[in-house]
């Protein structure tokens, strides 16, 4: 199982930076199987031996229990988290079950029972809501406690700490069916240093979100620069728009006996152009599939379309950004030369070599399209599987050239979704050389990506 993991990314080819960069050694490995079995047993905990039933809630993670001790049912539902709500937000709800325990022959339902729900310390006091059955509860600093009593079923019966950042917020009362408990609380980027007291490590930070370690899609690249990392991250790690998550495609031809798809493969290395490429149908999950994913940014003065469906990108003009690499875009080197990546900065202020406008395919076929250098009318993106795989800017010398069917064939693409979208929490963030796409960890698959950045230096 170790081996296993061991061949997740970073890198396993290249060790030096395999264990610099945050990746699994073999004992982490291990000691990451062990986490993951505990996800389904280590939600909830009993503590024994007091006044009342004491129920801790340890992980947020939707799920059911049976508490017999407490004569409850405990239903938990976690709202899902996104990179563009500030706050973490989870409901219980309570449900009696007192027949099921007497048929068990448990003793008759006690008056009360406690429910201790952990207060993680990535959250903030300041902008945390907690409500019991719609009646807002008062968020004292750490070490107060408060009151909440009212009649019967309702009545709280020992003062208990409301809100305590890595502590618990305690409630003690005699549940009804259907009971309500609503937490919200804050959630926000953070760093962490890694855990190494070396000066030549000590800018090595990772990037969380609330509980989620962030990692950046790349081949090894670390470098974030002279960044704060005490204040102002939401400066210049920005989320991802939700109109960004509609506007991914793919671009592929039928060509030489098999499904090739326009990619930028190993297009992630720093100072380097690449040349685009046509590749093979690559697995999902993986950098070819990242790399063969493409956004489309639009530079006219109409809206973007809902969603990047062939007949609203018609008639637009665009740059072509990879999904792995925010903020560079595919660009022309002129008549009978390949298509690189580079970065947005070095584009010309008309952007006259990145910018394409999208036609119908010249092939005639009703789900194609072809893209025009709009710096050069007539010039149009080709690949001819005979010459290779590299794609290129090419000018038909005459209407004989022009009207060819090997012409409009090689300049025309199957226009189709992307293969790598935006997990919910999505962040893009400004490094010296390049930016990252920033997403969780368990979010990925066979990626290869990097888990701690050089920050501030």
């Amino acid at each position: 199982m170790g081996q296993v993991l061991l061949m997740f990314p970073p890198r396993p080819d290249q060790r030096e930076a395999f264990r610099l960069l945050g990746s699994l050694t073999f004992f982490y490995a291990v000691a990451a199987i062990e986490s993951f079995s505990k996800l389904g047993d280590s939600i909830y905990f009993e503590e024994e031996g007091g006044a009342a039933p004491t129920l801790y809630v340890i992980q947020f993670i939707s799920s059911t229990l049976n508490w017999r001790s407490g004569q409850i049912t405990l239903q938990q539902n976690t709202q899902e988290v996104s990179s563009l709500d500030s706050h973490f937000r989870v409901q219980f709800t309570v449900a009696s079950v007192n027949k099921v325990i007497q048929q068990h022959e448990f003793k008759s339902p006690s008056t009360s029972s406690t429910l201790n729900i952990r207060v993680p310390i990535w959250t903030s006091k300041s902008g945390a809501v907690a409500t019991i059955n719609g009646q807002s509860v008062a968020v004292p600093s750490p070490g107060e406690t408060a009151v909440m009593t009212s009649d019967s079923q309702e009545e709280l019966v020992q003062p208990f700490p409301l809100m305590m950042v890595g502590n618990v917020l305690s409630i003690t009362k005699a549940w009804s069916s259907n009971d309500l408990v609503n937490l919200s609380m804050p959630i926000g980027l953070r760093t962490e240093a890694i855990q190494d007291d070396r000066p030549e490590f000590s800018s090595l930070r990772a990037v969380l979100f609330g509980p989620y370690l962030l990692v950046g899609l790349s081949s090894g690249e670390s470098d974030m620069g002279k960044q704060d990392v005490l204040e102002g991250l939401s400066d210049w790690i920005l989320p991802v728009p939700d109109d960004h998550r509609l506007q991914l495609v793919s671009l592929t031809q039928e060509s030489c006996g098999g499904t090739k798809f326009l990619s930028g493969l190993n297009a992630s290395g720093i100072g380097a152009t690449r040349l685009l490429t046509m590749a093979a149908s690559p697995k999902l999950g993986t950098n070819a599939a990242a790399q063969a994913t493409f956004r489309l940014v639009y530079t006219d003065q109409k809206a973007a379309p809902q969603v990047a469906s062939r007949e609203d990108v018609i008639g637009r003009v665009v740059l072509l950004e990879p999904f792995d690499l925010p903020d560079k875009v595919v660009r022309h080197q002129g008549a009978g030369k390949g298509l690189v990546i580079s970065v947005t900065g070095d584009v010309p202020q008309n952007g006259t070599d990145s910018v394409f406008r999208v036609v119908k395919g010249l092939d005639g076929n009703s789900t194609t399209i072809s893209l025009e250098a709009d710096s050069t009318p007539g010039c149009f993106v080709h690949h001819d599987c005979v010459s290779g795989d590299g794609v290129g800017l090419v000018c038909p010398a005459n209407d004989a050239d022009r009207n060819s069917t090997a012409f409009r064939t090689a300049a025309s693409f199957t226009f189709g979704k992307g293969l790598s979208g935006y997990h919910p929490i999505s962040f893009t963030a400004k490094g010296t050389k390049r930016s990252f796409l920033l997403q969780p960890l368990l979010s990925l698959r066979d990626e290869t990506y990097t888990t701690y950045f050089n920050i501030g230096v």
